[in-house]
């Protein structure tokens, strides 16, 4: 599961990027943790054993983006159409 690490001040930053984990309805869980207990400084995401440091967290959110799409275009019975007008 993902996890999103804050400091007990929050910033404009993990709001953002936990307001977009909640908008993509992505398992996760925010967890206030001390500076010194991540091992790239805060607001960070665990992401299974990757962690992901502030200056990359947008990159992230829009690739987990992408991920997601992916992942329930093929969950369902449903036909989706490509981007580029092909029945998939």
């Amino acid at each position: 599961m993902i996890t999103l690490h804050v400091s007990q001040k929050r910033t404009d930053l993990d709001v953002e990027v936990e307001q977009r984990l909640i908008d993509l309805v992505l398992a996760h869980s925010v967890a206030v943790s001390e500076e010194d207990s991540v091992p790239c400084g805060l607001p960070a995401l665990r992401d299974g054993d990757r962690w992901i440091p502030a200056g990359d967290l947008r990159g992230h959110m829009v690739e987990l983006s992408k991920v997601a799409a992916t992942w329930r275009k093929f969950q369902s019975d449903a036909c989706y159409l490509d981007d580029d007008g092909s029945i998939c």
